[in-house]
């Protein structure tokens, strides 16, 4: 199972989530994250490690990418 680290907004109304992928395992993500977040309230954000990962990661939730690029952390636009 992933770590993912979670975040309570608006007193607890929304969350933020924040999972690790690492590099082979973006299909397990992927099911995890099918598989627990059904709200349409629920907000992943997908902590990569390069920008090909973005290619194998489509959810159905809203999600976004972040990735360490030098010493700048970049934020990619994903879907819901």
């Amino acid at each position: 199972m992933p770590i993912t680290i979670k975040f309570f907004v608006n007193c607890g109304k929304s969350e933020m989530n924040i999972i690790v992928v690492n590099l082979g395992y973006e299909n397990e993500i992927e099911d995890f994250v099918n598989d627990t977040f059904l709200s349409s309230k629920d907000s992943v954000f997908f902590l990569l490690y390069n920008k090909n990962q973005m290619k194998l990661l489509h959810p159905n939730c809203q999600f976004s990418f972040v990735m360490k690029e030098g010493d700048e952390i970049q934020f990619f636009e994903g879907g819901s």
